[in-house]
């Protein structure tokens, strides 16, 4: 498992008790819950406890899904130039990244089917009735293979 997740053998987890450390403590269990409740909001109550509608749905959602997918390409371009180009200074984080940037294009994906709500339906309407001045249609055929040779370049790369 170590050889696939690159992850340090000397990892450690022991928190210091200082007011600095505390704080970030406190910060990230506040934050933490703030999210859950968020989820659990719009789990409940749907688009309106953003204030959006599905008529317009511009809103959190759309922000998460851009925030996450700009996050992924980022590090996926950065992982694979680092080994297309043969940079020394990147090709030890090169796993890391390719890695973080398959993660956080499923968080993107996961934001995005909770907006659209039936995604299988839009599977089938753009593979049968796809519009190629669309821009979902080019995500729906760009985006999975991005995810394919970005899992095909992490499992090849030793």
């Amino acid at each position: 498992m170590n050889k696939l997740i690159p992850l340090k053998d000397n990892i450690n987890f022991k928190f210091k008790l200082s007011g600095f450390n505390l704080l970030l403590a406190v910060s990230a269990i506040i934050l933490s819950l703030l999210y859950a409740n968020g989820v659990i909001n719009f789990l409940t109550h749907g688009h309106h406890a953003f204030g959006t509608t599905r008529e317009h749905p511009w809103g959190f959602l759309v922000a998460a899904y851009e925030f996450f997918v700009a996050i992924s390409m980022g590090s996926i371009a950065i992982g694979s130039a680092g080994l297309f180009f043969d940079i020394d200074t990147i090709k030890p984080l090169v796993k890391r990244l390719l890695i973080f940037g398959f993660l956080s294009l499923i968080a993107g994906f996961s934001v995005f089917l909770l907006e659209i709500g039936h995604p299988i339906t839009m599977v089938i309407y753009t593979a049968l009735s796809g519009n190629p001045m669309s821009a979902l249609f080019w995500l729906g055929v760009f985006y999975p293979l991005t995810m394919i040779f970005t899992l095909l370049t992490f499992l090849s790369y030793s």
